[in-house]
Formats: structure tokens, C-alpha cells, sequence
């Protein structure tokens, strides 16, 4: 009897118990957890807890003057937002102009105005004069021979650098700045190792410095002050 069940066997079933491998009907135990298939409740779950906090973040930045952008509510939480500047980008800016990008950064306990965005600049600069705005003492400062020399190619001795902490756009970095005693327009000059830091781009035209969120899922506007 077990021949004859053999012989009329489909060719492809055939096959399979030829191999030695088990057939048989699938069966309650064969749910789609045990096939290893995600639980759809669970991922419901995980996007709604993921989209509030989203919400809460994109609440308070509002709150501290910042803009969101490419914002993915309805998408996977992993999606990475692009960095970007369109035409739209523009209508708030009066064009033409040559305007640097001038920014107010929190900068330990100090919210300081006139901070110069420069991603031409490889170090971070602060001017004496607001280094004793900001209450900082000088005892703070850490000696280095660390040339600089300004557009005109004279060389500037700095006074000693100091790590400060930087607040915005959801990050906190302490940030190890220059300070060196000279006549500026601007009160703090931050380079390109913040703005890389800052996972930014900065644009003139645009009058903005675009950083990506902690997470990447979407970009975050310090505008020009």
C-alpha cells in the first residue's frame, strides 16, 4: 500500500518525500508568529510611540525659533530626510544681497547674537570682549600655540582656548573655542568642525544652517538672525 501511495503521488510531492523532507498540512501551530512573520499590532505600536515623540521634538524646537523640515510622519520612523534648498527656501530672504550667515547660538549660559556662520574657518573663534560678556573667567583658559592669521595674513596670538557648551537644534556638543583680543563685527566665528558636527550645511543664499535630527528623519533650520 505505501508503493501504490507513492506511485500516485503528484511528481512534485514525489519529489520532496523522495528527499527525506516532511510534508504535511499546516496547522494551527503554523501561525504567522511561528513562520517568523512580524506581529502587525507590535509595529503599530512602535510607530505610534515613535511618531509622538517625533511631535513632541518638532513642538519644542518650534519653541526655541527653529524650523522642521521633510518631516516623515507617515513613513518609517529609519527613513532618512535629504539636506536640500529649493526655490521656497528663498522667499523669505530679500534677494539680492551678499549678507554673511549671522546666527544667536546658547552658548553655556549666554544666548549670543552675531555669531558668524564660516565654513571656510577650521577653528572656532571668540572675541575677548564678549568672552567677559559671558561672565567667563580667564582662569578657564588653556594655553596653545595655535597660529592664526587673519584675511590680511598678519598673525594673531590667541589668548588661550576654552571648552564651551553649545545648545541648539536638539545636540549639545562642548565645543573647544579660541579667544583672541582684536576688533570684530561678530561676537563668535563657529567653523566647519561645528558645522560638520552639527551634521549641517550652510547656506548664504538661503540664510539658514540645515542639520539633520538625531535620528536623521529630518532636517532642522537655524536661520539667519
Amino acid at each position: 500500500p505505501v508503493e501504490s501511495s507513492h506511485r500516485k503521488m503528484p511528481p512534485s510531492l514525489k519529489r520532496q518525500v523522495d528527499l527525506g523532507l516532511r510534508v504535511r498540512r499546516a496547522g494551527p501551530e503554523d501561525s504567522a508568529d511561528n513562520l517568523g512573520r512580524p506581529e502587525l499590532t507590535q509595529g503599530r505600536e512602535e510607530k505610534k510611540k515613535c511618531l509622538k515623540k517625533t511631535k513632541e521634538r518638532v513642538k519644542c524646537l518650534s519653541e526655541m525659533g527653529h524650523s522642521v523640515n521633510h518631516l516623515r510622519l507617515e513613513e518609517s520612523c529609519a527613513s532618512a530626510a535629504p539636506i536640500a534648498f529649493t526655490q521656497q527656501d528663498l522667499t523669505t530672504v530679500h534677494l539680492p544681497h551678499d549678507d554673511p550667515l549671522v546666527i544667536k547660538l546658547q552658548i553655556d549660559p549666554a544666548l549670543v547674537r552675531r555669531v558668524l556662520i564660516n565654513g571656510g574657518s577650521s577653528v572656532d573663534v571668540l572675541i575677548l570682549s564678549m568672552f567677559e560678556n559671558m561672565g567667563l573667567n580667564r582662569n578657564a583658559l588653556r594655553p596653545t600655540c595655535l597660529p592664526l592669521f587673519a584675511f590680511n595674513s598678519t598673525k594673531v596670538s590667541p589668548l588661550g582656548v576654552v571648552t564651551l557648551k553649545v545648545y541648539t537644534a536638539e545636540r549639545c556638543l562642548d565645543v573647544d573655542i579660541v579667544v583672541i583680543d582684536c576688533q570684530s563685527s561678530f561676537n563668535i566665528i563657529m567653523g566647519r568642525g561645528w558645522i560638520h558636527a552639527m551634521h549641517g550645511v550652510a547656506s548664504t543664499l538661503h540664510q539658514v544652517l540645515r542639520c539633520l535630527s538625531r535620528d536623521g528623519t529630518y532636517t532642522i533650520d537655524i536661520k539667519g538672525d
